[in-house]
């Protein structure tokens, strides 16, 4: 079996989860007795297919300037420079070299997804690319949200904040896609290459293109009165919504309403911590 997964830090955490022997974790019916006792995670290797395909430009090559110009513009605000996007462009590639060969294998594919823009597109764009291979693909759908041990509700940004050790309770979201299901969702995919917007969102359950303000009202209906660091601002509209969108695609258009003069900087940040600067609304 090969684990598909849609961010760095989900295919960190699947790695720890296949090496950590002290992970608890039982596929299938808790068992009667030793339900204490450690029990590996039983899961295949893991590939990242983590373009950010809910931003930007969808045509031509998936490894070519177009998606690099992305990975730049979002990734340059956290420290990470042009190398580093190489680097991990060529990572992704490597990835899915291997998901092909084991598609091409007959290995069972289980994708694992939440209901994020960046997830669905990536779900998408993986049944695009396996579409004339026939293998089993599985796709676990994540709930937005599940009660932990103690009661307390958590809510799922990404896979890759899940704890190893609780990856078996969400097996059973596990649903098989069929032929036609592959060929629907990826043609799903081209038509988002054909609309070719530069942001995709859910709106209603849905993955559809939007323009790229989209967002843009809610990051105003949260701006304080007083001067606040860009930092407080992004950090609340993660609390507030669940959008699966990433800290650093609010910073990009914090920018865009700097340009349009509706926030202004009051001092610049710290280049070593991202989204330091201060700002306040005019």
């Amino acid at each position: 079996m090969l684990e598909v997964v849609f961010s760095d830090s989900a295919k960190a955490m699947f790695k720890i989860a296949n090496a950590d022997k002290s992970s608890i974790g039982y596929i299938g019916e808790s068992p009667k007795t030793n339900i204490n006792k450690p029990l590996k995670i039983i899961l295949g290797d893991t590939v990242n297919i983590g373009f950010m395909l809910d931003i930007g430009d969808l045509r031509g090559d998936i490894y070519g300037q177009n998606r690099m110009n992305v990975l730049n513009m979002m990734w340059g605000r956290l420290g990470l420079n042009k190398k580093d996007s190489e680097e991990f462009l060529k990572d992704l590639k490597k990835d899915i070299d291997l998901l092909l060969d084991e598609a091409k294998k007959g290995t069972h594919i289980r994708i694992w997804k939440n209901n994020a823009p960046y997830a669905v597109c990536g779900f998408y764009f993986v049944c695009n690319l396996i579409k004339d291979i026939n293998c089993k693909i599985s796709v676990v759908n994540l709930p937005n949200y599940y009660e932990s041990d103690n009661g307390d509700i958590i809510i799922i940004r990404d896979i890759g904040e899940i704890h190893p050790c609780k990856l078996h309770k969400f097996l059973r979201f596990e649903e098989e896609v069929s032929d036609i299901e592959k060929n629907v969702f990826a043609e799903n995919y081209t038509a988002l290459q054909k609309e070719n917007s530069f942001l995709r969102a859910i709106v209603n359950g849905k993955l559809i293109s939007v323009p790229e303000n989209f967002y843009d009202h809610i990051i105003i209906a949260n701006i304080p009165m007083e001067e606040f660091s860009e930092a407080f601002l992004i950090g609340k509209i993660l609390g507030n919504y669940n959008l699966g969108v990433s800290d650093s695609f609010y910073s990009y258009r914090i920018d865009a309403l700097i340009k349009k003069n509706i926030l202004i900087i009051v001092k610049e940040g710290d280049k070593s911590h991202p989204y330091s600067r201060i700002l306040i609304k005019t």
